[in-house]
């Protein structure tokens, strides 16, 4: 048997950010760490209750502000949604697939899925994987699974965190025509082969610290370290919002897109509730520098011959 890990410590729940469409259904359940054979689980729970719920059993369900409420006064880890036939839903999972400590961390197939399916994503209790959730219909009412993708239309719950991926739609949105797509992947057929985007050029992707490195060395790296590493408003007249945008625009010009620039705002002296509490505030600052100049490494310089051959 699998020596038991530490338990995990889950993402917390944003509510405001979490759909409005899923926040008016009596769907909601709660859920705790349960650690099982080899693995940590999410069991779904009666919300306030240490009993177990069943995504079969609609009496096990809640309302969303009976579940929340006792997820704040600790009865849970985390809540959760069930998925039924009449929603129209689908949800998407990439679990587990963020690869630490390397230069893009979203695998380039798991970035051109969320593209593809332009709905409503958050980030799993993890931290590690992430959910969309979509309009659509599988029509034999199965679902999905491929290596790196589990998709699924009713008989799950779905774990919610509300942190919302950033420049994803604010509600789940159609994409039937990438769920299509999928599936006929999944069975084979050689119509339709491929799903999303025409392939982007190649961009060279850095880590959140190679990011942080090259904004300290660049030529306003002074005024970048003052914003970053000390909070200083000095140069702004003592304007939180101007320093905002002017570390934001700093960041752009290195970062690989809004999330990775927020998720380095976060970690700033800078960073207060404002930009913790006010999606529409960050989303807001960042768009503004979306449009501009972007880095581009320079071209490698040819090596030198060495002067003798190497067996």
């Amino acid at each position: 048997m699998k020596e038991r890990s530490p338990e995990p410590t889950a993402l917390q729940v944003w509510p405001e950010n979490i759909p409005t469409r899923l926040k008016e259904r009596d769907h909601w359940v709660g859920w705790r760490w349960v650690w099982h054979v080899d693995r940590w689980t999410k069991p779904p729970r009666v919300a306030g209750s240490g009993h177990l719920a069943s995504t079969a059993e609609p009496s096990s369900w809640s309302a969303f502000a009976q579940a929340y409420n006792a997820y704040l006064d600790g009865a849970h880890d985390g809540i959760g949604y069930v998925m039924t036939p009449d929603d129209g839903l689908i949800g998407v999972d990439f679990d587990h697939v963020i690869r630490i400590g390397v230069e893009s961390p979203i695998p380039d197939r798991v970035r051109e899925a969320v593209r593809a399916l332009a709905s409503y994503t958050e980030w799993s209790p993890s931290g590690l994987g992430l959910r969309v959730i979509c309009r659509g219909s599988l029509p034999d009412g199965k679902g999905i699974v491929l290596p790196w993708m589990e998709m699924y239309p009713t008989g799950r719950y779905l774990t919610i965190t509300g942190q919302r991926f950033i420049g994803s739609p604010k509600e789940p949105q159609d994409a039937q025509d990438a769920i299509d797509g999928y599936r006929a992947q999944f069975r084979g057929d050689r119509l339709a082969t491929t799903v999303g985007s025409p392939q982007q050029p190649h961009l060279i992707i850095l880590s959140d610290l190679e990011v942080l490195d090259h904004c300290r060395r660049a030529k306003n790296g002074y005024k970048f370290s003052r914003l970053y590493d000390q909070g200083e408003l000095s140069d702004y007249d003592q304007d939180h919002s101007r320093a905002d945008l002017a570390l934001v625009a700093m960041l752009s010009f290195y970062a690989d897109g809004q999330d990775q620039i927020d998720r380095l705002v976060r970690r700033s002296a800078l960073n207060r509730g404002k930009w913790e509490g006010r999606l529409d505030y960050r989303e807001r600052t960042i768009e503004r520098t979306e449009g501009g100049e972007h880095w581009t490494p320079p071209a490698p310089k040819p090596r030198k011959p060495l002067g003798f051959r190497v067996e």
